[in-house]
């Protein structure tokens, strides 16, 4: 969905920066191809941000000022005349309401077989325009996703960080040089705008605003992913991708632009080995080779802990066993608490994923799942860093033992740094995610 939303805020810029007057005036002269009719361009951005709009709530804040900038743009072209611009607004809206009502009514149709139960009681509310406001908001995927999201405590379960997190690391580790160069020209702003034409003047306040204004928003939750920021590629590379390769002079220093491009496919390569093959590495291949059996002689796991890791994407394994089926409501596989955010994934082997929980929430998942004061045959399996067992095995657990069975190398989690002891090569073998199989120590 961040890709998605990128491109839809990427082409709302180019159909916004398209449609400066000054644009239209050269196209007209100079050009067969003109562009469509303008009536229909406020229809098709509210189609467009209705789309990016129910990609990800987020878009909203990308996509303001550049709305904002199209209205300037057509009170200017009609002499500053308001009734043009309400006019234009007026059909934005239409359109965009009447995309939105399409998403809605798509998704209404959809849970409403699947999900019955998701529509408003009759007894809470009895009138019909109460009962369809109240079941269509249940639908509407942008408000619901900005409801979950304004609460902190829903926020805490995936992670906080500081307020400057995005301004700070998330911006030069997703775009390096890029960031780096809009920061320093924020200072030779006034002197760009003051040598620049009238339409590259424009474009340069699009992107700016743009970048600003979703990096500004974002930055005020508490939970900051360096994904929610990739929007801000294109304008980055539209305003400084010259400047990074040494292209921006028409005299160029052909030494200058070969450090410049050099310095810029090392920054991406190093971030393409570190986020592409270590970052997480371990995940998919973890998951992908269950069911695990411990031994030739036992079965194969029927649970499956993940602790402290990204959440497994548990559908590649589904389909793999003719014994694998969905949970039911009544299921006593849902027996662990969704107050502790915990997932559960019903499948065969059953995958609990523990995210970044504390240590009493694994232990009692496993008293919950593995009791050791009386026989119990369940097979059970954690998946967890090798830093992560080493912090466990100082808790001196004595009703359990974990054994390694299996380790996927070059795994590496930012939130788990292995433990340096004075050592190189045991720091290196720390980065592995270990499969370890948990049994009790004793059966009482």
């Amino acid at each position: 969905t961040n890709t998605l939303e990128a491109m839809v805020v990427s082409l709302l810029l180019l159909i916004v920066a398209m449609d400066h007057p000054h644009h239209h005036s050269i196209s007209n002269k100079n050009s067969n191809n003109k562009i469509s009719n303008q009536s229909t361009i406020p229809l098709w951005i509210g189609m467009i941000c209705s789309i990016g709009l129910f990609s990800r709530f987020t878009f909203a804040f990308f996509a303001l000022p550049i709305v904002l900038l199209f209205l300037y743009n057509r009170w200017r072209a009609s002499d500053n005349c308001w009734r043009n611009v309400g006019w234009n607004l007026f059909s934005l809206a239409l359109s965009f309401l009447t995309t939105s009502l399409l998403f809605v009514t798509i998704d209404w149709y959809y849970y409403h077989y699947h999900s019955p139960g998701r529509d408003v009681d009759a007894t809470i509310c009895s009138d019909w325009s109460c009962r369809f406001v109240a079941t269509a908001s249940k639908y509407v995927v942008p408000w619901n996703a900005f409801r979950y999201n304004s609460k902190a405590t829903n926020l805490a379960e995936h992670g906080l960080h500081p307020r400057i997190t995005h301004a700070l690391v998330n911006m030069p580790m997703m775009f390096g040089p890029l960031s780096l160069f809009g920061y320093f020209s924020c200072i030779e702003t006034r002197k760009e705008y003051a040598s620049s034409s009238a339409e590259a003047c424009f474009r340069r306040v699009l992107c700016q605003s743009t970048i600003i204004t979703g990096l500004v928003v974002l930055s005020c939750a508490p939970h900051q992913e360096p994904r929610f920021i990739l929007p801000c590629i294109v304008p980055l590379v539209f305003l400084y991708g010259q400047r990074v390769v040494g292209m921006d002079n028409k005299q160029p220093n052909l030494k200058k632009r070969a450090i410049l491009t050099t310095l810029w496919v090392v920054f991406n390569s190093i971030l393409y080995l570190f986020f592409g093959w270590l970052h997480q590495g371990g995940l998919i291949p973890s998951l992908l080779h269950l069911p695990l059996p411990v031994n030739s002689q036992e079965a194969s796991p029927e649970i499956v802990i993940y602790y402290k890791t990204y959440m497994p994407p548990t559908f590649l394994i589904r389909g793999r066993s003719l014994e694998n089926m969905a949970c039911n409501a009544n299921d006593e596989r849902r027996r662990v608490s969704c107050e502790r955010g915990i997932s559960l994934a019903c499948d065969n082997p059953i995958i609990i994923d523990l995210q970044g929980s504390e240590v009493d929430d694994l232990l009692e998942v496993l008293h919950e799942r593995l009791p050791c004061h009386h026989r119990n045959e369940q097979s059970v399996l954690l998946i967890t860093p090798a830093p992560v067992m080493i912090s466990l095995s100082e808790k001196n657990w004595r009703e359990y033992k974990f054994l390694s069975v299996h380790g996927h190398r070059t795994h590496v989690s930012t939130e788990d740094w292995p433990v340096f002891n004075g050592t190189f090569r045991s720091f290196f073998d720390q980065l592995e995610l270990v499969t370890y199989h948990v049994s009790c120590t004793a059966e009482v």
